[in-house]
């Protein structure tokens, strides 16, 4: 008697035991995989765009005339200029504070057809503080296949030959230590 209820206590052991070691096992082999796959670092490592990477800017011409390079807050979502004033505005304002060079250009494209009236208000709350456009034609994210597409907002500093230096959130500090390092004036420009 004192056997059997050993045995059905030792099974009962054992299988919690395999039961056990083989979540172990699924938690390891899975964790290796996203190791390997380099998920780890998140969605950070993959959406920043640097100098290092090789990417140029591809646009129409009719959006920026200069040689100097650009400085682009692109942003592509569902029209509510009034839902993203604050933060784009604390971005302006921190790119004026720079004292910059090149003049940031706000370029809007909806990502879906809107009304008039949400497109005015893009240039009625940004148009005083920032060149503005919006536009349907020629979405930058079609045309440079490079650009993470898990923003909505972003922040694009090129060179003279159109040579990506950054590319990713517009809320980013990286975006504007960018900005400073590619168009900053010098102590001897400054005014």
């Amino acid at each position: 008697m004192g056997s059997l209820k050993t045995d059905v206590i030792f099974k009962a052991t054992l299988r919690t035991i395999i039961y056990a070691l083989f979540g172990f096992f699924v938690f390891f082999l899975t964790s290796f995989f996203l190791y390997k796959k380099n998920y780890t670092k998140g969605s950070f490592h993959y959406s920043t765009i640097g100098e290092a990477d090789s990417c140029i800017l591809e646009y129409p011409d009719y959006l920026f005339k200069t040689g100097n390079g650009v400085i682009l807050m692109y942003i592509e979502t569902k029209a509510c200029a009034k839902c993203s004033e604050s933060i784009i505005l604390n971005t302006v304002n921190s790119l004026k504070d720079s004292k910059l060079i090149v003049e940031p250009v706000l370029l809007f494209h909806p990502s879906e057809k809107t009304d008039s009236v949400k497109i005015n208000d893009y240039y009625d709350i940004f148009a005083e503080h920032v060149k503005t456009v919006v536009t349907y034609d020629d979405s930058i994210m079609i045309n440079n296949s490079w650009l993470p597409d898990n923003f909505g907002f972003y922040g694009i500093v090129t060179d003279s030959l159109n040579m990506v230096q950054y590319a990713g959130s517009l809320f980013d500090p990286g975006f504007l230590a960018c900005c400073k390092r590619q168009f900053g004036k010098r102590e001897s420009e400054r005014e």
